[in-house]
């Protein structure tokens, strides 16, 4: 490239001892020579280094091993996109570290290293060796966290470049640290989880797993004497701990493994309610014990829940609010008082008694003044108290699915949304759980059959021949247990009557492709929160229908389902009956034509 020699000897005479700088350094000193380049191009080669710093300044966090590619930040800065790196830049990044490396710190060069591994698609594997041996020349003089995130980047290039005797060496090095005695104090239980994803994800990718079996488990073990020691501040840490070591279960399909750690995660967030009560922090006390509901919920470990709906109550009332739960906002009973509630619903006439199960659902919907179903303003208040513990300033919360990241949250707002929404659906899955899923029991055991049901669902009159054979499957496979089956019909089920509704009532649901006139279907998610959805439906059950179908902060069955991203633990029998009583809600009531006469009552005053 033209004039980079000369450019170099440019810098070199302005920025004195230029290897010894780190990067912010640089990037100040080349800032402030800007404007005595006197050479065209070399404006444009300071602009260049400068944006490749601030690139990679932040490469690494726990969470993301790539580059930072064109991501907004909460001060306005927008970082360059890779993508469009032109060749001659790509070029001039080369001859930068082929050429004048010597001139660099390692800190610096090995940033650029990292620049040309991703940017150059050609020719940056050649730069993989170089990188990680100028990242590891850094160990020693950095601060520790600082040294752990160079440590997981070239975990990541040794794993994605099948670098072996590097993933071996560094598989010794995380298990060696991970046993120590060290991880266990308590400026060091933070950098636990992290460490605990590193050593599995390097012995993963391994064929000889086995080898490594006795290790793996010393691992886990570890983690488990950390998750009993992190308390107060740390409770955060014990919970990314979990993820890593139900990871590490789930890679080993160790079941009995998955039953003990799942069974301590409930244990954990019961012990760390009661120290919060003990302590008088009625709050937090709330927040963990209506974690270990939801956890019991989600895991099919109901031995412990009405005692911890009991201690959810009484944290509430300490802190002021009704003496109904968090996430359940009503009194929760005893066992006798329960059963009564349960039994109210159960007379003996079974198409009686399903009628009633339905009406008692659907007049929720119409009037939840009595709060029997969440509501998305009282879930965004709670999502607000939650979000002001000073401990979410400092980390980021990320939604996975499949192992894949679907939503972060990083900013208050995005915090407080994450909140609201865990509320939401912890409030809908307790209902399913401790009333619907109970009331249907009772009543099966009675004699309420899947054809009994099927009978009532279908004699909706504007449901199609195609809508009532697949609600008949449907009903059946429930009633079967067959919990995957019965999703993967009733989900898109639900999508298709409710678009039915509306149609029936010659209400389009569709949109002209200005492109070429044809008529396409809106998306479901974006047709429920459609303005002409919101003319004729209640709020409360396009919220619903929202968080448990189409929205990435809720449950998402919809994408999931269509996507093949449900995982093995999704097919479970709460959620079923969730969806069940979803279908319910959309089958047995025309909401539609309830909207229509709601809009000619007001039209007539």
């Amino acid at each position: 490239m033209k004039n980079i020699a000369e450019y170099i000897d440019f810098k070199k005479g302005i920025i004195n001892e230029l290897s010894s700088l780190g990067i912010s350094e640089l990037k100040e000193c080349m800032k402030s020579i800007k404007d005595e380049a006197d050479q065209a191009n070399w404006t444009e080669y300071l602009r260049w280094e400068v944006e490749a710093l601030d690139l990679v300044e932040n490469f690494i966090d726990f969470e993301n091993n790539e580059l930072v590619d064109a991501c907004s930040y909460s001060n306005g800065f927008r970082y360059p996109d890779i993508a469009s790196f032109t060749e001659e830049r790509i070029s001039f990044y080369r001859d930068l570290v082929d050429n004048e490396a010597g001139i660099y710190s390692d800190e610096v060069l090995s940033r650029y290293y990292n620049v040309l591994i991703q940017c150059d698609k050609k020719n940056g594997y050649k730069y993989i060796d170089y990188a990680i041996a100028t990242m590891e020349n850094l160990f020693g003089s950095l601060e520790e966290h600082k040294e752990w995130h160079y440590c997981a980047r070239i975990v990541h290039l040794s794993v994605v470049y099948q670098k072996i005797d590097v993933i071996k060496k560094y598989i010794e090095k995380v298990r060696e640290f991970v046993l120590s005695d060290i991880v266990l104090k308590e400026d060091q239980l933070l950098f636990l989880p992290f460490q605990i994803r590193l050593y599995s994800k390097l012995v993963f990718i391994k064929k000889n797993v086995n080898d490594h079996e006795d290790n793996i488990k010393e691992i886990v073990n570890q983690g488990i004497a950390a998750i009993a020691i992190c308390n107060g501040a740390y409770a955060p840490t014990a919970e990314y701990i979990f993820d890593n070591l139900l990871y590490i279960a789930n890679k080993l399909k160790d079941e009995e493994m998955c039953k003990k750690l799942k069974k301590l995660r409930i244990e954990k967030q019961i012990k760390l309610g009661d120290a919060a009560m003990i302590e008088g922090d009625y709050y937090n006390a709330a927040v963990f014990y209506e974690r270990a509901a939801s956890y019991g919920n989600n895991y099919g470990v109901h031995s412990s829940m009405n005692d911890t709906l009991s201690k959810l109550k009484k944290a509430n009332v300490h802190i002021g609010e009704t003496t109904h739960s968090t996430s359940v906002r009503y009194e929760v009973p005893n066992s006798e008082a329960y059963l009564n509630e349960i039994h109210k619903f159960i007379t003996g006439n079974l198409d009686k008694d399903f009628r009633n199960i339905t009406g008692f659902v659907i007049a929720n919907i119409l009037d939840n003044s009595k709060g029997f179903f969440p509501d998305m303003t009282e879930s965004y208040e709670k999502g607000k108290k939650r979000q002001s513990n000073w401990i979410w300033k400092f980390v980021s919360i990320a939604k996975m699915t499949n192992e894949r990241k679907i939503v972060e949250a990083s900013k208050d707002e995005d915090q407080i949304r994450y909140f609201q929404y865990d509320d939401y659906v912890t409030h809908l899955k307790l209902i399913t759980n401790i009333w619907f899923e109970q009331v249907m029991h009772e009543a099966m055991i009675e004699g309420l059959s899947d054809v009994g049901m099927s009978e009532q669902i279908v004699s909706a009159e504007w449901l199609s021949d195609a809508n009532k054979y697949l609600i008949l499957e449907a009903v059946k496979l429930l009633s079967e247990e067959r919990y995957a089956a019965f999703m993967h019909v009733a989900i898109p089920l639900y999508e298709c009557i409710f678009r039915r509704q509306f149609s029936y009532h010659d209400l389009a649901t569709t949109h002209i492709d200005m492109n070429d006139g044809s008529q396409q279907e809106k998306i479901f998610g974006v047709f429920i929160r459609s303005n002409m959805v919101k003319e004729y439906m209640p709020q409360s059950l396009i919220d619903m229908s929202a968080v448990v179908f189409t929205d990435e902060l809720g449950l998402n069955l919809r994408n999931n389902i269509a996507h093949g991203l449900c995982e093995k633990e999704d097919f479970n029998k709460n959620t079923a009956y969730l969806v069940f009583m979803m279908l319910l809600m959309i089958t047995r009531f025309d909401w539609v034509a309830y909207g229509i006469a709601e809009k000619e009552k007001k039209s007539e005053k």
